[in-house]
């Protein structure tokens, strides 16, 4: 079958979906004139909403797409530009109150996929992960699958900006309530004779679960601002938007105390403990890396972090008499081809700087929906000032506390000899 007839039997049933669902919203709409729904009605008409209006942005994005596409290979097409609400429609949306026919479908949407994440909102514009800071531009050139589009989400970028995602860790998105992931157990293994038969092992699992915690964050813009149209103006507050959560996420993950409702700290008392070692080479490696070692961690996606203190101290450390060089370069930061990766938000330890080694392929950093946005219209409107109220959410933590060596290093009191 050629890809073009899948893609309108594809077509026929989202339509055929949309008629189905549509026919028994209507049916809800006669029994409430009749009686009161039930909250089980109710809640089956929250989500036909939901699912129509996912189903109708899907067609119509298809529809865009059929409308540009060529019947043969080779051909160019014209860049063209799509015009989707941007991000100073939707914060002027939120400040007015008021939203167009675009505005609605992309809030629709956002509370879609807060509802099918299993989320619960606190209200507020909802814009999807998928949302796009600007405009969309589609370029390419024609081929049996159609064009190629180019997008720059919102999530995308902040997921990239951050320390974790430079050390090797990856964001997870899209994710559907709870996730829970088993650390590991006792395997065990032995000999036997070609027939003997193997006895049943007693295996002990443990497991993590990781749930959708809100990370509100505020940004503060001048309403002179607001007014401009400039796409390096939504640029400038889609980059504040993001370094306000970007700095929260990682001052707490990477903090040294445990705050309510958020993912745990890494650099807590308990998880310090007694290893604040002097920065020498041979310090570096049997605390961190031998450390890692003594695990069976020491592979996957390894590198360090720390503050940027601790990436000085590194950099002026000599590597020891017997060697050239200090024990990273800070220009192009690493230890034994470790990468050594640095961020503001580590948490203060007394005398030293916080250090953690890791394999972060095994670091959960998890994002459910998209973000919400509310406004505060009280608090700085006497001086002109809107203040945002930004609403993600997320939990982070390592799946298996083997796979990383939480410590400090601090100043030598001498020069390293080895």
């Amino acid at each position: 079958m050629k890809l073009e007839e899948l893609k309108k039997m594809e077509l026929a049933d989202l339509m055929e979906a949309r008629g189905e669902k549509t026919a028994r919203q209507q049916e809800l709409r006669k029994l409430s004139d009749e009686r009161e729904l039930t909250n089980e009605e109710l809640t089956e008409a929250r989500e036909l909403k939901y699912d129509i209006e996912q189903i109708t942005f899907e067609l119509e994005k298809r529809n865009a797409e059929n409308e540009t596409r060529k019947d043969f290979k080779g051909v160019h097409i014209k860049p063209e530009t799509r015009k989707e609400p941007g991000l100073m429609d939707v914060l002027r949306s939120v400040i007015s109150g008021k939203k167009s026919e675009e505005l609605e479908r992309l809030d629709s949407r956002g509370k879609y996929e807060f509802h099918h994440a299993m989320v619960e909102t606190v209200g507020g514009f909802s814009i999807p992960s998928d949302f796009r800071a600007n405009e969309v531009t589609v370029t390419g050139t024609a081929k049996a699958d159609g064009l190629v589009e180019k997008t720059t989400s919102f999530i995308n970028p902040l997921a990239d900006d951050l320390v974790f995602s430079q050390a090797g860790a990856r964001i997870q998105t899209g994710l559907v309530g709870n996730v829970e992931y088993v650390t590991g157990g006792k395997i065990g293994a032995e000999w036997k004779g070609e027939i003997d038969p193997k006895e049943a092992e007693k295996l002990t699992f443990e497991s993590r679960e990781f749930s959708p915690k809100r990370l509100s964050t505020r940004v503060d813009v001048s309403v002179q601002l607001l007014k401009q149209s400039s796409e390096d103006v939504e640029q400038y507050i889609a980059n504040l938007m993001r370094n306000a959560i970007r700095a929260k996420l990682e001052s707490t993950i990477l903090g040294t105390t445990d705050i309510a409702n958020a993912p745990k700290a890494l650099f807590t008392t308990a998880n310090l403990k007694n290893s604040t070692v002097e920065a020498t080479r041979k310090n570096l490696i049997n605390t961190f890396v031998n450390g890692l070692r003594k695990n069976n961690t020491l592979s996957g996606a390894l590198s360090f972090v720390t503050t940027p203190s601790g990436l000085s101290l590194l950099s002026s450390t000599p590597m020891g008499v017997n060697y050239l060089g200090s024990l990273t370069d800070y220009r192009n930061p690493d230890f034994l081809g470790y990468k050594v990766c640095t961020s503001n938000g580590v948490g203060a330890v007394s005398g030293a700087e916080a250090m953690v080694f890791a394999d972060w392929a095994k670091f959960f950093l998890g994002n459910w929906g998209g973000m919400e946005i509310t406004r505060d219209p009280y608090t700085r409107a006497h001086e002109g000032i809107v203040r945002f109220i930004l609403n993600t959410y997320w939990d982070a933590g390592f799946i298996d506390d083997d796979a990383r060596i939480i410590g400090a290093i601090k100043e030598p009191t001498a020069t390293p000899s080895v």
